[in-house]
């Protein structure tokens, strides 16, 4: 039985983000060879692909001031030099852009040994390459610049497994699905990436039924002191790492939310946070149909939580008289209540159902009460006429 291929969904690549300027050739006993950039601390580089001319004027209008020339003697002439990234979570799951690994390959360019930031996923013997470890069995616990050692012909050897991670960014800014590929070679680096993508993860498993697309993310570098072994004593150095978080609008009108639900279980507007001050991401929304009006003897009166019985809302006298009230026909009353306001182009109404549900997908919404409270708002905003 054939094992099922494991599919990487990926926008097509257009830049790469690094941490250092460009290689740099260099001349050394009359041979020329190119030597390491330097790093650019507290900034990116940005370098586009070849092919890419189109998306790369997008983005020089947005930033030219922070175009950079190194000049002939560099592999790659030019660049962006940037501080901040604003990128944004396409994907259902926030890790799905993110690889990370520990590898190590023989001289002959075969993959010897994997690791993640816990243990070996596979390793084989260099000598008689026979498998010791597959897809993470049995255990062997992975320890921060392991290398493996082996003796051959009587001479020992080592192999150090390196860190490598990349991490897909799309960047809204540019009004195109394309990625940018952020590449990092630190541990330290991989490491926090992936400690702050799980926290981010966390939040929209709280408030968003897990879906975290359309959160907007903030990438940047800090100065940290690292501890290291030299000589046998303990030392210090300083070094920049990669920190992301979740923008401050998004944040503040997140915890807003938070706060609501923790007083009274509902993941509402009401959070003392106008609905203005947060513009939500531009993705795909619900579909308003303008055309949908209303039909022939319904009232547009409609009950706000009144008479809920395990999740069911029933009430003789008004909108849903008579009506075992399910999600799903609560969505159909929101669609057709929000052609009568206007549809899309009434952007307050855009606005409120993008914010009550899974980035405007508000049909992943269950509970009956949210519902009620959706309609209610969509209710209360002017129709455009």
């Amino acid at each position: 039985m054939s094992k099922p291929v494991r599919q990487q969904v990926s926008f097509p690549t257009v830049a790469k983000i690094r941490k250092g300027t460009p290689k740099k050739w260099m001349e050394k006993n009359g041979k020329r060879f190119p030597a390491m950039g330097k790093d650019l601390k507290n900034k990116f580089r940005i370098e586009f692909l070849s092919g890419t001319n189109d998306i790369r004027t997008v983005w020089h209008n947005l930033h030219e001031k922070d175009y950079k020339e190194y000049g002939d003697d560099y592999l790659t002439r030019d660049g962006y030099e940037v501080q901040y990234i604003r990128a944004m979570i396409p994907t259902a799951k926030v890790l799905d852009g993110f690889r990370w690994s520990n590898t190590v390959y023989n001289a002959s360019g075969m993959k010897i040994a994997e690791a993640d930031g816990e243990k070996f996923i596979m390793r084989k013997d260099p000598i008689t390459m026979e498998t010791l470890i597959k897809d993470g069995v049995p255990y062997q616990k992975f320890n921060v610049g392991e290398a493996l050692t082996y003796v051959k012909d009587g001479k020992s050897y080592e192999l150090k497994l390196k860190s490598s991670a990349t991490l897909d960014l799309f960047l809204p800014e540019l009004g195109e699905f394309v990625s940018f590929e952020l590449r990092t070679s630190s541990y330290i680096d991989s490491l926090y990436i992936q400690k702050n993508l799980l926290a981010i993860q966390q939040i929209a498993d709280a408030v968003n039924g897990g879906v975290a697309g359309g959160i907007p993310l903030d990438i940047y570098r800090v100065e940290m002191e690292v501890p290291y072994i030299s000589g046998g004593s303990s030392h210090k150095s300083k070094q920049w790492f990669i920190q992301i978080k979740a923008n401050a609008e998004w944040s503040k009108a997140t915890i807003g939310r938070m706060t609501q639900f923790a007083m009274n279980g509902t993941l509402g507007l009401n959070s003392g946070i106008p609905v203005q001050e947060f513009a939500p991401p531009d993705l795909p929304s619900v579909v308003l149909d303008e055309s949908d009006e209303e039909e022939e003897g319904e009232s547009p009166e409609q009950v706000i939580g009144e008479n809920v019985t395990d999740g069911v809302v029933t009430n003789e006298n008004e909108f849903f008289a008579e009506e075992t009230v399910t999600p799903e026909i609560l969505h159909e009353k929101i669609m057709k209540l929000a052609g009568e306001k206007g549809g899309k182009k009434n952007t307050k109404l855009t606005t409120l159902v993008k914010v009550y549900g899974h980035g405007g997908n508000f049909t992943k919404i269950q509970d009956v009460e949210i519902l009620n409270k959706l309609y209610s708002e969509i209710e209360k905003l002017k129709e455009i006429k």
